[in-house]
């Protein structure tokens, strides 16, 4: 399969690649996706999957695996291929891109297999390669908090982009989970976002009459459980798993980017302010004392360590669902908010992937396009799962939306961030500095 990719591939060489534009690496990780980890299944129909994770020994080399880290979880993963058609649609509405529109639809049909036949509206959340549906695993038991957030921000992308009324129908039968999860929550939030948008362009009444109140009603929830730094929260006060508690995890911190959405999107100019104190209080400290490392969660100690895991070895890491979803929360509220300020951090976080991280080399494989799965102690995990590819094309998307809205004055490479307005910013600052 990656001979395949390797042989047809157009891509320029590594010097080169770093010098293209952001629709470019988008396109570049699509190809990936769509050659590199997208399989059929063996099973009746065409059902299309993404295997979750792509490993080497030498970064030549790949070989697919099964997730086996938590528990045999299996092959495929619902989340991911929810995760890619968001990705996909949101590709096609800015590009018209013909590959982005084919695996939109295309990974549309794993949604269909893995809805459990006997309760409609409930996903599994893995699969095995031979199609089998994972739902008795550890983490594999549905419905899953995560997995049927995504499924609704999928379905929705799905009948905003196409007008799928298919995709519309199965988006209102999405089962709504209760959870303490404020991620997961958010995750619900950007789904009937989208799907707001889409009731309100076809004048239905179910945009006023049922959207609007749950995204309130969702949204308030998430404004109700900030830190006392006045930072969004990951858990429901109260709820947090105890090694967590007044701590946040990075990865897929999607709170920023939903309530900022949302504010936008409802005229609530009343929830604007918790996501400039999230900004000032969490994303600043950051970029401020440990960038370009990223720990895997906030507030970190004197050390940079995070504070989560106080026995735990001063471990760092750092993928591209950090980046992605820094990124995202940034260019929500600068296309909110207008505040350039907002772009500059945005296009400063991304450029995380570029080379602006703790090894000092693009996240990208020169060949495959692929991301890389992330830094771990000041070096490149050079495995190319899924996860990482599809939050790297989701950074580079919101980057293109910080580039083309933005003044060119913020659009130079590395973007002049000492000039900026931020001057406290600290880019070249490590752990422990």
């Amino acid at each position: 399969m990656f001979e395949e990719v390797h042989q047809e591939s157009r891509f320029r060489s590594s010097a080169q690649a770093d010098e293209l534009d952001s629709l470019a690496h988008v396109e570049r990780v699509l190809h990936y996706l769509d050659k590199g980890l997208t399989c059929r299944l063996p099973v009746p129909g065409k059902v299309f999957a993404l295997c979750i994770y792509n490993e080497t020994a030498d970064g030549i080399r790949y070989e697919l695996q099964p997730a086996d880290d938590i528990s045999n979880q299996g092959d495929a993963c619902t989340d991911d291929i929810c995760r890619a058609i968001v990705l996909a649609c949101d590709v096609f509405r800015e590009t018209g891109s013909a590959r982005a529109a084919r695996l939109a639809r295309a990974w549309s049909s794993f949604l269909r297999h893995v809805e459990l036949r006997d309760r409609p509206g409930v996903y599994a959340p893995f699969v095995y390669g031979d199609g089998r549906l994972n739902i008795g695993g550890f983490n594999s038991r549905p419905p899953s908090k995560w997995a049927q957030g995504n499924v609704a921000r999928a379905w929705s992308r799905l009948w905003q982009t196409f007008g799928d009324t298919h995709a519309e129908h199965q988006f209102w039968r999405v089962y709504r989970k209760d959870t303490p999860d404020l991620k997961a929550v958010a995750n619900r939030v950007d789904g009937d976002l989208t799907a707001y948008e889409a009731a309100v362009a076809s004048a239905d009444p179910r945009a006023t009459q049922q959207l609007r109140p749950r995204i309130t009603r969702d949204v308030e929830r998430i404004l109700a459980n900030r830190e006392p730094k006045g930072y969004f929260a990951d858990f429901r006060r109260g709820a947090e798993p105890q090694r967590l508690t007044g701590t946040v995890q990075l990865w897929g911190y999607h709170q920023l980017m939903a309530v900022a959405r949302a504010t936008r999107l409802l005229h609530r100019s009343d929830w604007i302010q918790p996501c400039i104190d999230t900004v000032e209080t969490l994303i600043d400290p950051l970029l401020e004392t440990t960038w370009p490392s990223l720990p895997y969660a906030w507030p970190v100690d004197e050390h940079g360590h995070p504070q989560a895991w106080p026995d735990a070895p001063p471990r760092w890491t750092g993928t591209a669902y950090h980046v992605s979803s820094l990124v995202a929360g940034l260019t929500e509220l600068y296309l909110t908010t207008s505040d350039k300020a907002y772009a500059q951090r945005a296009l400063h976080i991304a450029e995380w992937l570029h080379g602006a991280n703790p090894t000092g080399e693009s996240m990208y494989h020169p060949q495959f396009g692929g991301c890389y799965d992330g830094i771990l102690d000041g070096w490149i995990n050079r495995n190319m799962g899924a996860e990482s590819s599809i939050e790297a094309g989701r950074a580079e998307l919101y980057r293109f939306q910080c580039e083309v809205k933005a003044p060119s004055s913020l659009l130079s490479r590395r973007f002049g961030l000492a000039d900026s307005t931020l001057p406290a910013l600290q880019r070249d600052s490590k752990p422990g500095a």
